[in-house]
């Protein structure tokens, strides 16, 4: 039976993400993909390079939500907000991999990880800047944009990492959930108004 990499790229990401990468062995990605673990070296030469494969093909959802299919530019960069969260919880075990597992950040994989956080981050600006563009509220510059993008990612990943990595309980009576519509609300308010 021959097995995908795909699937053997699936499996070593579900292990690297439950127990880390430097305690997962070869042969323990082997037996789980259901292949020996001189098949898995024929395919991948090395663990690392399985790593690399994961990061680096695993791609973001293109977030895209059309602005003019909104009364309110509010509720439309609500809704984004929404999106955003919900492609970066897609992507969770990605994210636990590289958060949890600092041995493993070299120079090539700390720029492959950069690039993907870039992109997130610039989509974020550039949505931000087509909605002002199309909104009658303020008019922000795009340094101010990209300013904005920078401050809203950085809470979402701060979200995400005490939700997800670290498992940090929501306040009393709060969830995680209700943190971030609340923030998504926040936002909508101090970018256009209640």
């Amino acid at each position: 039976m021959r097995i995908a990499d795909d699937d053997i790229l699936s499996v070593a990401m579900s292990l690297f993400a439950e127990k880390g990468y430097a305690s997962v062995s070869t042969k323990e990605i082997a037996q789980k993909a259901g292949i020996t673990e001189m098949t898995l070296f024929r395919k991948f030469h090395t663990k690392r390079e399985l790593l690399i494969r994961i990061i680096s093909t695993q791609r973001r959802n293109e977030i895209w939500i059309d602005p003019t299919k909104y009364a309110d530019p509010g509720e439309c960069f609500k809704d984004y907000i929404r999106a955003i969260l919900d492609a970066t919880e897609s992507e969770k075990e990605i994210s636990r991999i590289i958060l949890t597992s600092p041995e493993v950040l070299d120079r090539d994989i700390l720029e492959i990880a950069r690039k993907r956080l870039d992109s997130l981050q610039e989509n974020i600006g550039s949505f931000i800047m087509r909605l002002m563009m199309q909104s009658d509220g303020p008019a922000y510059s795009k340094a101010e944009c990209e300013r904005l993008a920078f401050h809203i990612f950085a809470q979402l990943i701060g979200f995400y990492y005490l939700d997800n990595v670290a498992g940090v309980a929501a306040p009393p009576g709060m969830s995680w959930e209700a943190l971030r519509e609340d923030f998504a609300e926040r936002l909508r308010r101090v970018l256009f108004g209640v």
